[in-house]
């Protein structure tokens, strides 16, 4: 059998194709207009077009869950809301299967890194740009805000237009894509990775979003601790990362306003949290086995939560899940997440560590089932995975 040119024209401009498509396709829910789905479709067709169907454990725990979203849908379907959900979880769905099935044709990996890398550098860069120019616009009254609310009036303005106009999800997407762009740069350029995870890191501290910060660094932290070759340079790193948040340690519960969690203060969103968290787990009895449908947080919280601020989110997309469908649900996503860990773990085992504990942190306070950006990250990681594999 003839071998394959993986340089050849015909594989390297079409990889160059659906690259770009990624990238824009990422750049693409950073926007204020709502382009992502038409972006999504095409650039699915393309991958559609050059894959050959595998199977992987993952993909399908991930169709499972795609379908029982569809069933449950069918009685839940109320407004708008929860039609924009199926369409997320649709397109965020198909993206990882299809995308993580696209990674092992043929292609020309390390200018599929470069382009990709290109494009989340791109955002990390608008990102930063967005945030400075919403403090000089608000007067800087963000950096003094006394509460979570206050700090997120930054972001009340008519100029939020990349990323979002919400504290918390624009901090969220800083800290995944942050962490996706310090990798691409460590794999690809070797230098200077640490220049642009502080970038970032000043971007998620700026948007006055505890969650994403604390994450950076967590994350940053032991990532440096697994990469170290050899038991000793752990040791060494280990005892270093520990001294140092040992010594930033009065600064960052300060930052974080553990005070205001620890008394339970309702201004805080941490508190609230909280609420809604134990509202969903000291009332089991009422969630049925498949859930009591797509968005039912908006019913469920006013109901049972001690305190509920009109947010129709549970803020923890494991209860999220629980709660729309059910322990069935519930468990195909673990499933998924546990054997997309078990891939991931035999193609590099560190990279699989970080991206599965960055999954982990962001969607135990932050997002849902149908969150966009949390199933473009889980892509990635596999898609960016498998190109640094191969591109060795």
């Amino acid at each position: 059998m003839q071998e394959i040119n993986f340089k050849s024209p015909f594989i390297t401009s079409r990889s160059k194709v659906i690259s770009h498509l990624i990238g824009v396709s990422m750049v693409s829910i950073f926007l204020p207009i709502k382009i992502y789905p038409v972006v999504f479709a095409v650039c699915l067709l393309m991958m559609l077009y050059r894959i050959s169907l595998k199977f992987y454990v993952f993909s399908f725990f991930a169709a499972l869950i795609l379908l029982l979203i569809v069933f449950t849908s069918t009685y839940t379907i109320q407004d708008d809301d929860t039609v924009t959900a199926i369409i997320k979880s649709t397109l965020g769905i198909s993206f990882l299967i299809i995308s993580s099935i696209f990674s092992y044709e043929k292609t020309n990996s390390v200018d599929m890194l470069k382009i990709i890398h290109r494009y989340i550098s791109a955002i990390i860069v608008f990102c930063f740009i967005q945030i400075i120019f919403l403090h000089v616009q608000s007067g800087g009254y963000g950096l003094t805000a006394s509460d979570s609310y206050t700090a997120g009036l930054i972001f009340d303005s008519d100029y939020a237009l990349f990323g979002g106009n919400d504290k918390n999800m624009f901090g969220a997407k800083v800290a995944l894509f942050g962490i996706l762009q310090y990798i691409l740069h460590k794999s690809i350029y070797k230098k200077g990775a640490e220049i642009w995870m502080l970038i970032a890191l000043i971007t998620g501290f700026l948007s006055m979003s505890r969650t994403p910060v604390a994450f950076l660094i967590a994350i940053l932290a032991l990532y440096k601790i697994s990469s170290s070759r050899g038991v000793a340079m752990k040791i060494v790193a280990s005892f270093f990362v520990i001294t140092v948040l040992a010594i930033a340690s009065p600064y960052i519960f300060d930052y974080l306003r553990l005070s205001s969690i620890n008394q339970g203060q309702l201004s805080d969103g941490m508190s609230i949290r909280i609420l809604y968290w134990i509202a969903v787990i000291s009332n089991t009895d009422v969630i049925g086995l498949f859930g009591n449908g797509l968005l039912s947080a908006r019913d469920f919280l006013p109901k049972y939560s001690a305190y509920y601020n009109g947010e129709p989110n549970v803020h923890n997309l494991y209860l999220n899940t629980y709660l729309d469908l059910g322990a069935i649900g519930a468990a195909f996503y673990i499933a998924m997440i546990i054997s997309l860990f078990i891939y991931l773990k035999n193609i590099n085992p560190q990279l699989a560590f970080v991206f599965i504990a960055s999954s982990f942190v962001m969607s135990c306070t932050l997002y849902t089932a149908y969150d966009i950006e949390m199933w473009c990250f889980l892509s990635l990681s596999v898609v960016i995975s498998r190109l640094i594999r191969t591109s060795r």
